[in-house]
């Protein structure tokens, strides 16, 4: 599926129901004992992510550096809680 297609079924969302969604797999993510909270927050970096890349060319270095900095601790993270016992 195109990524065009996926936004374009994101978009047709309402933002509440957007927001919620995102809000709800972040606290399983968070409130989730190892592996399972870590691919719920895995599953929100990889979003994250892929939103980075889409908007890079229209984001000021400034702001491509602080959701840089979010990325990476949301993935160390994710990695700490996979990995912790």
């Amino acid at each position: 599926m195109s990524n065009v297609r996926i936004l374009s079924r994101l978009a047709a969302l309402p933002r509440s129901a957007q927001m919620l969604t995102f809000l709800v797999v972040v606290l399983a993510g968070f409130f989730l004992p190892g592996v399972a909270g870590a691919l719920a927050l895995a599953m929100v970096a990889v979003v994250l992510g892929r939103l980075l890349t889409l908007s890079w060319a229209t984001s000021t270095p400034g702001l491509r550096v602080m959701r840089l900095a979010i990325l990476a601790a949301l993935v160390a993270f994710a990695l700490w809680k996979a990995f912790s016992h």
